[in-house]
């Protein structure tokens, strides 16, 4: 495509809404259609940065927008960076140059030398390139924010941008938070607000097409598009808050080997950089976890302190959350600790800081030979080098300077292409400036290979074909994919080149009088100038005398519009007399059913939706036999025992099928016989909804293991409510049988130590029934991803065709079910179809 030339503002009804991530998929769509595009973020708050080619500092999702548009990162992408030191002060970065810290109040004093180069640094980009796609930051409708907005509605007045409001579906309320977002806008702010964009939608479109209808009969404005929720989209985030305490980094595929590595990432207040560790999370049988909690910091192979962009604070808390003597531990021990820049800084023996805490000297950890001193300037640069025989590439971002003790037992741990050393070694404790180093594929392998010779996990193997950039690279051609696939591609066209179309209602009440910034303006502080070209005053409205749009709350039912396209303005409706209006209609039937499901409220599974697509699965078919549980039971106990003295059956099938069910009746017909019994349901190990997998280090480590040696077993049950596990660990003991009760419990890497194997086959959409109906329907999104990962790994796996036993989950032929359950016998060729 060609001659297409214009600007596009991508806002958001929160943070982490998904304006990064649609600005990038609209860059990656733009540039392969042959629009010459660039990304552009007037004001960015984020500790996570990167380095440009000459050396400035801009936030690291403006180099990823830089990368889906084909360009190499650039300071006029991010002219104002904010790195938080605190929770009022940030670092300010102009131009990709720090400029010294500022207290929120004191910022506004700013704004005006912020907003010319704002709006010179924008005219240059829209001047050089076809299209320039903004990003805004937070919210729009932050009214206390309003008068001094850099990014928002305050950069598409000046400059005329017209804008989309992009909401995540996935936090609920998207509906009102879109409706509530344009309706807290001045009328020359709304005039721009061109259209909507649904982020992270699960389930059946269908089911939300009449929100979207009623949605444009309030607003006057379409929606261009529904993204689907896209699990494997998850690099480079750009909010250190969202790396929350206790996630699973990425969706860690199955181990090569026959253990797995398990990384803890301290999840510091101030942490930045921690895309760092996003690499690791890449590689097959690692699993990698943010936490605040010493029990999983002992639980852990390797221990990674991140980087912090308030170093001497951060250590501070780290002492008194209880975590720094863990760590000692676990150094003690030759298990392997590494530091990342604020990390590496921690783990020396003192700091000395007069510039970001104003502390002096301080000790750290004391793990490494080193001392570190502030200093006022910022070490920025682009590096190369190379260590554990490997090359390896990063980037430094620090004010820092190491002075490093090295000797017989400590030695550098990268030596840069200069040939001076860098970062350092001691034993099992790694320690650098360098961020970006685990892009590397080399590097990242051989590191690898080192944790799990010194956290003596021989079973695990590294993965020789994953390849970090190229996965990066792909997850921008799919977003390119998105764009095209779930988005109105000529509406957001016809918006780039023509602006908002004239006409558009204002949709009351509009923002309330507030004080500029909500404060006092300071004394002398100059008014903040327009950002850019200069447009017209907005005057405040008259009161109406008719109503610009219906009065707020839902519309009556509408045969909906083209995409696209905005709606005739409404019908004037005759002026209505002074007070309160209100809405005499009643919710349509069809908007409450899904407004239900998407708060939770709605208890009928079947208004969930369908339950989601899929990849094959073989379906077992063949004759039903009537089985006794006693029988089983004894044929269990007539096998040899495969894991120590302790015979272990795995009841596997995917959730909802009937798997606890059956268990429990097991372990009642092998406890009449005076056999020793365990049930233990997987479920119990889980750390939430996204471990379906990666629970298996810990079931190896505190049950399997110990039952192998024949020592007595135990575990730690995780509290779904606290989401964390306990410090006390429950005993199993040593049983004659140990039942697993769980998704996946009959994967090939336990088959050699299982006495038996079975598998509950039941239809998909009963499952999904029976899940929602026992969880409730607030719980669709997360029972649909987990539906979604059992779909992968029982691809993969193949369990329905290789356990000893498959099971009927919902047998229509008579038996009792308190004593018997039926057994699906197989046929030739009887895998086929899917469940």
């Amino acid at each position: 495509m060609t001659g297409l030339r214009g600007s596009l503002l991508v806002a958001g009804t929160t943070s982490d809404a998904g304006k990064s991530t649609l600005v990038a998929a609209l860059c990656r769509y733009l540039r392969r259609r042959g629009v010459r595009v660039a990304p552009f973020k007037a004001q960015n708050m984020s500790n996570n940065s990167a380095v440009t080619p000459d050396g400035g500092e801009i936030g690291r999702a403006q180099a990823w927008q830089a990368a889906a548009s084909g360009l190499e990162p650039s300071v006029r992408f991010n002219p104002v960076l904010l790195k938080p030191g605190s929770d009022r002060r940030s670092q300010v970065v102009v131009l990709g140059e720090a400029r010294g810290e500022v207290s929120a109040g004191r910022y506004g004093a700013l704004r005006a030398e912020l907003g010319r180069i704002v709006a010179t640094t924008l005219d240059q980009l829209r001047a050089e390139y076809d299209v320039v796609i903004c990003e805004g930051a937070g919210s729009p409708a932050e009214i206390n924010l309003r008068a001094g907005d850099l990014a928002n509605m305050g950069l598409a007045r000046a400059a005329e941008l017209p804008t989309i409001v992009v909401g995540d579906i996935d936090r609920g309320g998207v509906f009102a938070s879109m409706f509530g977002t344009l309706a807290l806008l001045e009328p020359a702010d709304q005039r721009l607000v061109a259209g909507f964009v649904i982020n992270k939608f699960r389930g059946d479109a269908a089911l939300l097409r009449p929100g979207l209808d009623m949605l444009t009969d309030l607003t006057g404005r379409p929606t261009l598009g529904v993204l689907p929720y896209q699990p494997d989209l998850w690099w480079d985030t750009e909010d250190s808050l969202s790396y929350s305490d206790g996630r699973l980094l990425g969706r860690p595929g199955p181990a090569r080997g026959s253990q797995w590595l398990r990384v803890a990432v301290v999840r510091l207040p101030r942490i930045s950089n921690a895309t760092d560790v996003e690499a690791l999370a890449a590689e097959p049988g690692v699993s990698v976890r943010l936490t605040t909690s010493a029990a999983e910091l002992a639980d852990a192979d390797l221990i990674v302190l991140p980087g912090s962009k308030a170093t001497v604070a951060d250590l501070d808390w780290l002492r008194h959350r209880g975590l720094a003597e863990p760590i000692r531990a676990h150094a003690a021990a030759g298990r392997p600790v590494l530091g990342l820049c604020g990390g590496y800084q921690m783990l020396g023996a003192t700091i000395d800081d007069p510039v970001e805490s104003g502390r002096g000297l301080v000790d750290g950890l004391g793990l490494l030979p080193v001392h570190v001193r502030f200093a006022a300037g910022k070490r920025l640069a682009r590096v190369d080098g190379s260590a554990l025989g490997a090359p390896v590439h990063g980037y430094e971002i620090h004010h820092g300077r190491a002075e490093v003790g090295y000797d017989a037992t400590a030695a550098p741990l990268i030596v840069d292409a200069a040939g001076a050393g860098e970062g350092c070694r001691a034993g099992s404790v790694f320690g650098t400036h360098w961020h970006g180093t685990f892009d590397g594929n080399a590097f990242r392998r051989a590191f690898l290979v080192e944790v799990a010779r010194l956290a003596g996990r021989d079973g695990f193997q590294v993965s020789t074909d994953t390849d970090v950039p190229a996965l990066r690279e792909a997850s921008l051609d799919r977003l390119g994919d998105l764009v095209d696939q779930h988005l109105d591609g000529a509406a957001l066209e016809r918006l780039i080149a023509h602006g908002a179309p004239p006409g558009l209602p204002f949709v009351p009440p509009g923002p309330p009088p507030v004080p500029p910034l909500g404060r006092p303006v300071p004394p002398g502080e100059p008014p903040v100038p327009p950002l850019g070209r200069s447009v017209p005053p907005a005057t405040a409205p008259t009161v109406p005398t008719e109503p610009l749009v219906p009065a707020p709350g839902p519309p009556p039912a509408t045969s909906g519009t083209t995409p696209g396209t905005p709606p005739p303005p409404p019908t004037p409706t005759p002026a209505a007399a002074p007070g309160p209006r209100f809405v005499t209609s009643a919710v349509p039937r069809r908007l409450a059913q899904v407004l239900a499901v998407l708060d939770g409220t709605d208890r009928p599974t079947v208004a969930a939706g369908p339950p989601p697509a899929r990849p094959a699965e073989p379906l077992v078919t063949g004759d039903r036999e009537v089985v006794s549980f006693d029988r089983l039971a004894a044929e269990i106990l007539a096998a040899p025992a495969r894991c120590g003295p302790a015979r272990v059956v795995a009841v596997d099938g995917r959730a909802g099928s009937g798997k606890s069910t059956l268990a429990t009746r097991l372990t009642d017909a092998l406890t009449a016989t005076g056999a020793g019994v365990y049930l233990l349901h997987t479920d119990d190990l889980l750390q939430g909804w996204l471990d379906i997998v990666s629970f298996w280090p810990r079931l190896e480590e505190w049950v399997l293991a110990p039952l192998r040696r024949g020592e007595p077993a135990r575990f730690r049950r995780y509290d779904w409510q606290r989401g964390a596990f306990p410090d006390r660990f429950e005993p199993i003991g040593r049983p004659d049988v140990l039942l697993l009760d769980g998704v996946t419990t009959a994967r090939a890497a336990a088959r050699p130590l299982l006495t038996r194997s079975l598998y509950v086959q039941t239809d998909r959409r009963l499952r999904y029934e029976r899940g929602v109906r026992r969880d409730g329907a607030g719980v669709v999104p997360d029972w649909t991803r987990w539906m979604s990962d059992e779909d992968q790994h029982f691809a993969a796996d193949r369990t329905v065709e290789r356990v000893d036993l498959v099971a009927d989950g919902a047998p229509t032929i008579d038996h009792r079910p308190e004593t018997h359950f039926v057994r699906i016998v197989p046929g030739v060729g009887s895998c086929q179809g899917f469940p």
